[in-house]
């Protein structure tokens, strides 16, 4: 078994790193420019509000870029774009192929993808793919072939905003980056949750302690080359947006210093700074990157202790009571370490309720232990939900009660008359 487990972890680990270097790059700009068709000239008595409406109309979007592959241009990839608006209008020019320095160039993409839909164009979508040699000293990009067993597909993609103000920007992950993360934690728990004999309990021991220090470094790796990410490819003012979180420069606490924020729910407004160059006050569910930082740290801080006692403790195998604990402490940990984040979010929230966000130590303290609460928010939100089921229940009883009075009520007047 415990083979077994090396052996996914190393493919896991191969798969999400090794090819994803194996895929292409794709940078992609856009600039106004001039309408490919000719329109008549606005009336002498058009006002200086239609002109600029005109103006709009009479731009269009150039689309340009660049296909690499590991810092190198690649010559004759197919390149294809999907511009869309907020309507869900769609618009694509023809494809092309990259030049010898990974150069495109698309047809011009109107400013208006619906016809007199008054709404411009948001974003466009670009796809870029070529084809190499299976094996070989020679990866040279050669014509994709869906037939050719002896060929592999790479594949690339990049999302540019179609906005002459808008500061936000959209972050394409490959998913392939965080598979490692499911993976081992799955294995984690399907390991400590599996019924083994007592001559295997000590290979599901060991293996259990070995899967828990991956795991954790594992995450606090990933929160450090986020935070670092993030902090290399945004500038104040700008707007992130990966998947359904968004990070931006700004503070939830009045008169606070500005840091790189996360939130679920807050939206590009929430960003930039306000007149005078004042920071605005951020609002949403969401926290300071640093936060979620020393949320990991605490968790894994509280997960290397526990296994670091089990150095000095006397396991006996053959108490299945105890040894069962043993395990469900080591997965549970790995919970709090794997939900840190989100309850660091929550207790982060909460403080700022309580007007209590100010002092950074102060935060920074309780971040360290807000993976521990995941068990108090658990109870908290169950007793919030019982609560109010138990209000609604009372209200319709009160009302049926009502209703039952005033039906004796009226069946007493029947009765009188």
């Amino acid at each position: 078994m415990t083979v077994a487990i090396l052996v996914v972890i190393v493919v896991s680990f191969v798969f999400a790193f090794w090819s994803s270097a194996d895929e292409l790059t794709v940078v992609t700009w856009a600039v106004v420019s001039e309408a490919a068709v000719n329109e008549s000239p606005p009336a002498t008595d058009a006002t200086s509000e239609d002109l600029g409406q005109r103006q709009a109309i009479l731009t269009n979007w150039l689309l340009q870029g660049r296909v690499m592959r590991d810092g190198s241009p690649v010559l004759g990839a197919e390149v294809w774009a999907v511009a869309t608006d907020r309507l869900g209008n769609r618009f694509s020019p023809s494809p092309e192929s990259s030049d010898k320095n990974g150069g495109f160039i698309f047809d011009p993409i109107p400013r208006e993808i619906g016809v007199g839909s008054g709404v411009a164009a948001a974003e466009v979508e670009v796809n870029a793919k070529t084809c190499v040699p299976r094996s070989g000293a020679d990866q040279s990009p050669v014509t994709c072939n869906s037939d050719d067993s002896t060929q592999r597909v790479l594949r690339g993609s990049d999302t540019a905003t179609l906005s002459d103000s808008s500061t936000a920007r959209k972050i394409s992950i490959p998913t392939r980056s965080f598979l490692p993360i499911p993976i081992i934690f799955f294995i984690v728990i399907l390991v400590t949750i599996a019924q083994v004999e007592e001559k295997f309990r000590k290979w599901k021991y060991y293996g259990s302690i070995v899967l828990a220090f991956l795991f954790t470094f594992l995450i606090l790796a990933y929160v450090i080359i986020g935070m670092t990410k993030i902090s290399d490819i945004g500038s104040p003012g700008e707007v992130l947006s990966v998947g359904f979180l968004t990070f931006f420069h700004s503070s939830y606490v009045e008169g606070g210093d500005a840091n790189w924020l996360v939130s679920i729910t807050s939206m590009a407004s929430d960003a930039g700074s306000g007149d005078k160059g004042e920071t605005n006050i951020a609002s949403g569910l969401g926290a300071p990157l640093w936060v979620i930082f020393m949320s990991v740290v605490g968790s894994s801080a509280f997960t290397l202790l526990l296994l670091v006692k089990q150095i000095g403790s006397d396991m006996r195998f053959e108490d299945t009571k105890e040894f069962r604990k043993i395990m469900e402490q080591i997965s549970m940990h790995q919970i709090y370490l794997l939900f840190a984040p989100l309850g660091a979010i929550i207790v982060y929230q909460i403080m700022l309720m309580g007007e209590a966000a100010a002092q950074d130590v102060t935060v920074g303290i309780v971040a360290m232990g807000s993976g521990l609460a995941l068990n108090w928010i658990l109870a908290m939100s169950s007793d919030r939900v019982a609560d109010l089921i138990g209000k609604t229940t009372k209200r319709d009883e009160t009302s049926t009660g009502s209703i039952g009075q005033d039906n004796s009520n009226m069946d007493q007047d029947v009765g009188e008359h």
